[in-house]
């Protein structure tokens, strides 16, 4: 590159230039899935000091937000520079950031005159500050090409443990701050510290220290959270479903092959079926999985001497090919329930997704983390629902959910499944024959409505066809 003429223009059709703007997407250089293949440009990641091999996906972020913080010290300190900063969704000098995508910080933007310009009543446009980002995004491309970026220092994560655990200390003795506002039942903002390294190192401070995510399923070492001791678990399990699919119709599927007799499938629909534990029963027995989308309803109760609060939940789990045994086309409509957070079972380190409901694409995951945001927090005897999901297009995977929490004792963590077994997600077997949506199961039952009763019926899954 040293030998090359620099440039006196970007190239917005670069690499370097789209993966500077992807920055700028979702929750900015905040989001939580910067480590993810595809969002880094390998060139950015070369100039940054990145390794996505080896960094911790904490690591990555610290990287790219100490880096583009370095790109902002030649800028002049403007209203220009101010607005590409929220585009980048920097923290301010109060260490805050905003909770929305890029278009929601931008509507933000042009409800505030004083970045309009003299004189302004409203805030800037969207084409304005579009304008303003892409000419930032050209002046950072620019400067990446003439001169190298320096790497992070080493000591700047040692300093934001020991700046964590100094905040940590001091709020031991002093005055308790003012309750978090209150966004939705049970659910609360996490407020950040001012520390005096400025607002970056706290924002950086409270992701790296209290979110400890890692590249593997299992928690981390050192200032990891602790399991809770069996004899006094910080979470009472007051009831808990079966994993169910979410996939419109309820449909499930077997590990193996179930051929019943007409009166076992008439005493199935007549008895089993009509009946809610009954049919609980018979679906764990039968270790039935959900198909594409799971989904289970726990209501947990604080057991603790005092608050507990829930920070993040992770998902342990283990993936093989999907299940090829026994289908069972769906029999009734999905119940419309409301998923708060789900994960993606395909991804190598999925993360607890915030969940909306859309009227066109149903049930959608927003592209950020549930828990960073919000907390869960439950007094001694308090009780909260939660409706977590999980889905997969490419595998079968069991799975149990790990709640982490900050307890009067610590930090811990406690692992959650049904009953004791894992909750299990199976993607659909790909058919071997078009139009023929079960040819790569071993049986198949499917729903027939006889004179307005509707039960299931044994077909053969090598040519039956959906009506």
């Amino acid at each position: 590159m040293k030998d090359e003429a620099l440039p006196e223009k970007a190239d917005r059709t670069s690499p370097l230039w789209k993966s500077l703007q992807t920055l700028t997407n979702g929750l900015g250089v905040q989001r939580l899935d910067l480590y993810k293949s595809g969002i880094l440009s390998q060139e950015l990641c070369e100039l940054w000091h990145i390794d996505l091999e080896h960094d911790s996906p904490a690591t990555v972020q610290a990287k790219v937000i100490w880096q583009v913080e370095q790109l902002f010290e030649g800028m002049p300190s403007n209203s220009r520079t101010a607005v590409v900063k929220v585009c980048f969704n920097l923290a301010d000098k109060e260490g805050r950031t905003v909770k929305g995508n890029l278009s929601a910080r931008q509507e933000d933007l042009g409800k505030r005159p004083e970045l309009g310009g003299r004189g302004a009543k409203t805030g800037p446009s969207k084409s304005t500050i579009q304008r303003y980002l892409n000419e930032a995004i050209d002046t950072f491309w620019l400067e990446l090409r003439r001169k190298p970026s320096p790497p992070m220092p080493e000591d700047v994560i040692p300093k934001l443990r020991m700046n964590n655990d100094e905040t940590k200390e001091s709020s031991a003795t002093s005055t308790p701050p003012s309750p978090p506002k209150t966004v939705s039942k049970r659910t609360i903002y996490i407020a950040l510290p001012s520390l005096a390294i400025g607002a970056t190192v706290a924002v950086l401070a409270a992701f790296i220290i209290n979110s400890q995510w890692q590249n593997s399923n299992e928690p981390a070492t050192g200032s990891s959270p602790k399991p809770a001791p069996s004899s006094a678990l910080p979470l009472h399990i007051s009831s808990i479903t079966e994993m169910r699919s979410e996939s419109g119709d309820g449909s499930f599927v077997l590990p193996g092959k179930l051929t019943m007799s007409q009166e076992q499938l008439t005493t199935f629909n007549d008895l089993t079926v009509p009946s809610t534990e009954g049919f609980a029963k018979w679906y764990t027995d039968h270790k039935g999985a959900a198909v594409d989308f799971g989904f289970t309803n726990i209501t947990v109760r604080g057991n603790a001497k005092g608050v507990v609060r829930i920070t993040d939940v992770r998902v342990i789990k283990e993936c093989n090919r999907p299940l090829t045994g026994t289908y069972f086309q769906g029999f009734k409509q999905g119940e419309g329930d409301t998923i708060g957070l789900a994960f993606d079972l395909d991804d190598r380190d999925p993360i607890p997704q915030e969940m909306a409901s859309t009227a066109m694409e149903g049930l959608k995951p927003l592209d950020r983390n549930y828990f960073a945001s919000k907390v869960i927090t439950l007094k001694p005897g308090e009780e909260e629902t939660l409706s977590v999901g999980a889905y997969t297009k490419q595998y079968a995977c069991k799975f149990r959910l790990r709640a982490v929490m900050s307890t009067p004792d610590g930090p811990q963590y406690q692992d959650i499944s049904y009953h004791g077994k894992p909750f299990e997600v199976t993607a659909t077997a790909p058919s071997p024959k078009p139009g023929v949506p079960y040819a790569a199961y071993q049986a198949a039952y499917a729903v027939f409505d006889r004179g307005g009763v509707r039960n299931w019926e044994r077909v053969n899954p090598a040519t039956y066809r959906k009506p």
